[in-house]
């Protein structure tokens, strides 16, 4: 009896048993399991990047990270020699008791805006002389104008009464009512202090990178791995 398109019982025989076509020849029949597979993707596991883009792109990040350490650092410095400075010239005032004879709001107008500044007189006697001086004392550490009207702090010093101050000892007329150094300074200060940290934190973290190149590469300079 005849057999047609048949498998061999063999597990490892692939050979084909003949199938009749309708004329009446045989013709050889190809088994599914023994069709080959061809593979999905015949791209290379890893592509080479260009070297020229890679050095580009350092280089841009290396731009970005130089250029935010200088605004930091200079933040940092600037605001920091001026809180020193304000720090050195308090520490040559003295406290006492001052009594407000006059409170106003001065102004400092140009062609496009106006700055104002709180002025208040007052009297008050040195501790350590006994003497009676007179001066002015401001809303801002060195008397600066600042935008915005202020006429809100004239009702806060009302002619009359007493107010804690500091007189400076070598210039009994220069008086300040707080002693503390400005808000502003501090706050820029503390920016620069943060950019100078989240740039240098990258920053470290690449040279570090470089070193593990060059070390496993063998050849070559710091500056290559790093541009």
């Amino acid at each position: 009896m005849e057999q047609y398109g048949r498998r061999s019982e063999h597990p490892n025989d692939v050979s084909i048993s003949p199938s009749p076509s309708k004329e009446g020849t045989f013709v050889p029949v190809q088994l599914e399991d023994d069709i080959p597979i061809r593979p999905e993707n015949n791209k290379p596991s890893h592509i080479e990047e260009d070297p020229r883009k890679v050095h580009a792109a350092r280089r841009s990040e290396w731009a970005v990270i130089i250029i935010f350490f200088f605004i930091g650092l200079c933040l940092f410095s600037i605001f920091l020699s001026l809180s020193t400075k304000q720090i050195a010239q308090l520490s040559h005032y003295s406290q006492t008791i001052c009594n407000i004879i006059e409170t106003k709001q001065e102004s400092k107008c140009t062609d496009t805006n106006c700055d104002f500044r709180i002025a208040i007189t007052v009297n008050y006697t040195n501790p350590s002389s006994g003497d009676d001086f007179v001066g002015t004392a401001y809303d801002t550490f060195n008397g600066e104008y600042t935008a915005g009207e202020k006429d809100y702090l004239v009702a806060q010093y009302p002619e009359g009464d007493q107010i804690r101050c500091w007189f400076n000892d070598g210039d009994s007329t220069n008086i300040v009512l707080d002693k503390r150094i400005t808000a502003a300074n501090v706050v820029l200060m503390l920016v620069g202090l943060c950019i100078l940290i989240t740039v240098v934190a990258p920053a470290s973290r690449r040279i570090v990178q470089a070193v593990r190149r060059l070390r496993t590469k063998g050849t070559g300079t710091l500056s290559d791995e790093l541009f």
